[in-house]
């Protein structure tokens, strides 16, 4: 299995360009949008191109977009320009969306936070502590992120959830469920597989008819590499001070903990939806 490393995700998703800002505090006066407007046509053509070939910026005040461009290239090799609708992918941003669909099963009452993961993934090994979906969520499990496991290259291409989850699940605890927080990729592996099994559904069908949909984002996707979405950027590693073309990581591999790619433009929907109440109750947010 070839893991989600997380520091060349984020080297990956920095040099596709992908910048999102939401800017929450109020300015007053369109004079003042007008500014920040004119400073970000300055500072942005100045500070990208030390690190990507195109980005695309989105900044929004009181609810309202008042900054959108595209700067740059989003394929070198044919000279294509970047646009402010093109869509990336988004990496560990996915887990936002898994963990929503986590928690609109709790507040349905089909799991409780509290539950063992035992409850849902039987044969996964009891390491001496009860871990539960809330340390999932939050990241406090102690499971072992299998971006740090060896592995042969050529293991697997495509996974299944199960397989994704035989490939990590015999690791040693890193630490007390609960004790500590240490970021890890399994844990929200874990959660969309304990997602299929109390749904009885794929993970990409339930996050389009549950969470995409009733959030408006119609640029937003699971990956799927037999869909013909053109407005993708070129992806692009930096080697030894040059760009190269990014092998991409395959979707079975990121699943839930990466496996989702959107616009600018949606993801500022997203965070409208969060509390608004469309996706779940916003008190449990917090």
């Amino acid at each position: 299995m070839q893991p989600c490393q997380h520091n060349n995700m984020t080297k990956l998703f920095t040099i596709l360009g992908f910048l999102f800002l939401l800017c929450a505090i109020s300015f007053g006066q369109t004079k003042q949008d007008k500014k920040i407007k004119t400073a970000l046509d300055e500072l942005i053509p100045k500070r990208f191109p030390a690190i990507a070939p195109g980005c695309v910026v989105l900044v929004a005040k009181a609810g309202k977009v008042i900054y959108k461009k595209a700067f740059g290239t989003a394929n070198l090799e044919s000279n294509i320009p970047m646009e402010p609708n093109m869509i990336f992918r988004i990496g560990s941003i996915t887990k936002q969306f898994t963990a929503i669909s986590i928690l609109q099963l709790v507040e349905q009452g089909k799991i409780h936070l509290q539950d063992s993961i035992q409850k849902y993934i039987v044969d996964y090994p009891y390491k001496g502590y009860k871990i539960t979906i809330e340390n999932l969520l939050t990241q406090t499990s102690g499971i072992k992120d299998y971006m740090a496991i060896s592995n042969p290259a050529d293991e697997r291409t495509n996974y299944t959830p199960k397989q994704g989850v035989d490939y990590f699940k015999n690791e040693p605890l890193e630490f007390k469920p609960g004790s500590q927080f240490k970021y890890s990729n399994s844990n929200y592996y874990l959660l969309g597989s304990i997602l299929e099994v109390v749904t009885g559904e794929t993970y990409a069908d339930y996050l389009q008819e549950n969470v995409l949909d009733k959030a408006g984002l119609n640029n937003t996707y699971y990956i799927d590499t037999s869909k013909n979405i053109t407005n993708i950027p070129q992806g692009y590693s930096r080697f030894d001070g040059k760009l190269e073309k990014a092998t991409l990581q395959n979707v079975t591999t990121i699943y839930a903990a990466g496996g989702i790619m959107s616009s600018v433009e949606d993801l500022f929907k997203w965070h409208q939806a969060l509390y608004s109440n469309k996706l779940i109750n916003h008190e449990l947010l917090s």
